[in-house]
């Protein structure tokens, strides 16, 4: 018998916490270590909670809690997944938070042209208008004319709006400032249709290959710490990372690295690094369909949590551009106090509130570093304590002198609300035996009835059959069965009962079937028949009878030539005859002498 999975460790993104069992603290720490590193980066990417489980035979069965509210763009219909495969999907941004603000916002298609989705009414901003015109680069901004249409993908009734290094406007626009597409098409010059030719303006045929970005938007790091780098192509469609190739450059300190890994490059940058950027550049090689081209992300690094991060509230040289304390720097680009010229314009200030973002980003993630290490510090004090997982009855206790050696439990504690108890069932009678059916424990040292509800029925066969089941096939495999029985009193953990089940208590007997015990019926020239008493003569007669399914290898299903209301005769003797006087147990039994 046993009572519950053991779990090793768990992630929550809701939560922002990982949780390491206190029982497995004697691991090595490195062991620990990445355990920390892959659940937390997992559910950081994915979302959900992300629990390790062994069952009690060592069986790993990872548990993964999805997050509806983040969708994946690149799941296929009849597609089976593994947990670890959500790493390299790619997750679509909610109606609310579709914006065109900066560059990455936009999706790059194979001809190099960027595409923007906005919500209805959403707003561009002028400097990213200002940098494709003066980059040479084609965009077209799509404006979604609902939620629904959306969710849909549909993009019929839309508004959209097309820029070329070509597109001129009759009003300069401001780089702080944000233009609803319909704005902007009021204000296109004449001479620039809003919708010009989206035709490739290089004849040469272009490339099929897929180019590829950064799945990640990340643009800092702090020192000492560390983050991971994956590549997808264009599209958003994962790739094999083993077949990316890593390069880091920029750095100073050679303990400044990159670590590949199954979901891509982990970037460790040592927290004494005095350089103030590094660059990631990865190529993708010898994948078909795949672009061989180069592509680098330039992170900032930000100061080790020393305080030497490049920012100062206290007043004075702040990276924001102002110069003392809370509350002063930031303002509308006005002098309302008629002296030094210390206002910002639009473009500073749009820069100033993008760096405070990406602070405060940061120290969210700096927040849940420190929340894990709370949570390891607390495991610690917290070890020498010993904590029940369950609420019920300590039945067996040994003293600090008298622990037993042969790795037996020092404290058994019985549940309150019951018991669970495992038991096993050959591959033939896997179609009788469903989860919510109920079996009958008989406990070997009371003689006393119980009824348990099956909780869980194993996907993979056993190598012990000693606990239920035809044991006497050697050819046959059989599954583990977990049940639940939910009063449980007179049991004690680790003793045994004798189970079994009928298939009227699983749930799975034909109502309009008769169930007879093998002994009862015999074969005749392949054709099945019992003996039963004639209602009319009252004498024995042989009656042909159409048998179904085996039930718990000792029942078989009738459909049909027999009721429930016929007696039946039992045992069979060597003179046995149709037509012979018959007469009724005397017993309950109802059977025929």
């Amino acid at each position: 018998m046993f009572q519950d999975k053991m779990v090793l460790c768990a992630s929550s993104a809701y939560e922002k916490k990982f949780y390491l069992n206190e029982n497995f603290e004697g691991l090595p720490q490195h062991v620990k270590d990445e355990l920390k590193i892959m659940c937390v980066l997992f559910t950081e990417d994915v979302g959900g909670v992300l629990s390790l489980e062994f069952d009690e035979n060592g069986k790993e069965k990872n548990r993964y809690e999805y997050n509806p509210d983040r969708v994946f763009t690149d799941l296929e219909e009849d597609g089976l997944y593994k947990v670890s495969d959500f790493d390299n999907l790619t997750i679509r941004p909610a109606y609310k938070d579709l914006k065109a603000d900066k560059l990455e916002d936009g999706q790059k298609d194979s001809n190099g042209k960027y595409i923007f989705y906005l919500q209805k009414g959403g707003k561009i901003s002028g400097s990213l208008l200002n940098d494709l015109i003066k980059k040479g680069i084609n965009a077209e901004f799509i404006e979604y004319a609902s939620e629904k249409d959306y969710d849909n993908e549909n993009t019929e009734n839309a508004n959209t709006l097309e820029i070329t290094s070509s597109s001129k406007f009759t009003v300069e626009l401001a780089d702080g400032t944000g233009y609803t597409i319909s704005y902007l098409k009021s204000k296109v010059k004449k001479d620039d249709p809003s919708k010009p030719t989206t035709e490739h303006e290089n004849p040469t045929t272009p490339s099929t290959d897929k180019k590829i970005k950064f799945k990640q938007n990340r643009k800092r790091v702090t020192a000492g710490n560390g983050c991971l780098l994956t590549v997808v192509t264009e599209d958003g469609k994962s790739i094999d990372q083993s077949k990316v190739t890593w390069k880091l450059s920029d750095n100073i300190s050679k303990d400044t690295t990159i670590t590949k890994t199954k979901s891509g490059v982990w970037l460790y940058v040592d927290e004494g690094e005095p350089s103030s950027s590094v660059t990631i550049t990865a190529q993708v090689k010898n994948v078909k369909g795949i672009s061989k081209e180069q592509i680098s992300r330039t992170l900032i690094v930000k100061g080790a949590d020393t305080g030497d991060d490049g920012d100062d509230n206290n007043g004075g040289g702040s990276d924001d551009g102002s110069g003392s304390g809370p509350g002063d720097g930031i303002d509308d680009g006005t002098d309302s106090s008629g002296g030094d010229d210390n206002g910002y314009t639009a473009e500073e200030l749009k820069a100033a509130i993008s760096d405070k973002e990406d602070d405060i980003a940061q120290a969210k993630e700096d927040l849940h570093d420190a929340q894990i290490s709370y949570k390891e510090a607390k495991a610690e004090v917290d070890k020498a304590t010993v904590k029940a997982k369950l609420a019920g009855t300590v039945t067996t206790a040994y003293s600090k002198g008298t622990l037993p050696t042969d790795g037996s439990a020092a404290i058994v504690v019985k549940a309150a609300d019951g018991m669970y108890v495992k038991t096993s069932i050959s591959e033939m009678e896997l179609d009788s035996v469903k989860v919510g059916g109920t079996i009958k424990c008989v406990s070997s040292d009371t003689g006393d009835e119980y009824t348990a509800e099956v909780k869980e029925i194993s996907d993979f066969p056993t190598a012990d059959s000693s606990n239920g089941g035809d044991a006497s096939n050697p050819n046959s495999s059989y599954y583990p069965i977990v049940a639940f029985i939910k009063d449980a009193d007179g049991l004690s953990p680790g003793g045994s009962v004798e189970v079994s089940y009928s298939s009227k208590s699983m749930g799975t007997a034909n109502e309009n079937a008769v169930y007879l015990q093998k002994a009862y019926i015999r074969t005749e020239d392949k054709k099945s028949y019992v003996y039963l008493r004639d209602k009319k003569t009252k004498r024995l007669k042989k009656q042909y009878i159409t048998v179904g399914k085996t039930m718990n290898g000792q029942y078989i299903e009738i459909v049909s030539g027999v009721t429930e209301d016929d007696n039946i005769a039992f045992p069979y003797g060597k003179n046995l005859r149709e037509g012979v006087k018959t007469k009724i147990s005397e017993d309950d039994s109802e059977m025929i002498y």
